[in-house]
């Protein structure tokens, strides 16, 4: 890594952020953690200015092939990189066992419902595979994961009405006719005394 970072252009911070992630998910050593923290605080600090300049010459084609998300646990929020390029990420925070998702932000080049779509779906699957309860107060992954039922079950129960989910059509139509079953008079018998 070089030792003055101000000299890299955006492009290539953002190419040894990448790399600084890839290597911090595989190693979780300080050494990996402080080279990754540094070069995040390097690409903060750029003027939006030379950021635009820089990205008007790249195509912002996004496909779940040139997609990587990576779980930053060092700084609570799931990061979708573009072509190696932090395009969006969704913060978190972590209670109890379950991932309260927090907020969506996006960086401005790459604002589209694909990188949502493609962000939430992988934070959903992530948290299906760990069996991570989800709490979803991001409104875009609350939608989301109201529109896949799939990821129903990630959302406790009880905290069902909060985030408007609905027990699935089948069981609510055999509750109502049980409940109309159970509601009818007894008919007269009929048969011979």
């Amino acid at each position: 890594m070089p030792h003055d970072l101000g000299t890299l252009t955006t492009t290539d911070l953002q190419e040894l952020a990448a790399s600084a992630a890839e290597d911090l998910a595989g190693n979780q050593n300080g050494e990996t953690k402080e080279r990754y923290l540094a070069v995040l605080s390097a690409l903060e600090e750029r003027h939006d200015a030379n950021r635009g300049r820089e990205r008007a010459l790249r195509t912002h084609t996004v496909t779940p092939e040139n997609t990587t998300v990576y779980n930053n646990r060092l700084h609570g929020r799931y990061e979708l990189f573009v072509n190696g390029t932090l395009a969006a990420y969704l913060g978190y925070e972590m209670h109890r066992g379950e991932l309260w998702a927090l907020r969506i932000t996006v960086d401005p080049d790459y604002r589209s419902k694909k990188i949502q779509t493609l962000l939430i779906e992988e934070v959903l699957a992530d948290s299906l595979r760990r069996r991570v309860a989800v709490l979803p107060f991001c409104p875009e992954t609350r939608e989301h994961l109201a529109a896949k039922r799939e990821y129903h079950k990630l959302v406790p129960r009880e905290h069902w009405p909060r985030f408007t989910l609905r027990s699935p059509r089948k069981s609510r139509r055999r509750r109502a006719a049980s409940a109309a079953t159970a509601s009818k008079p007894a008919g007269k018998q009929t048969g011979s005394q």
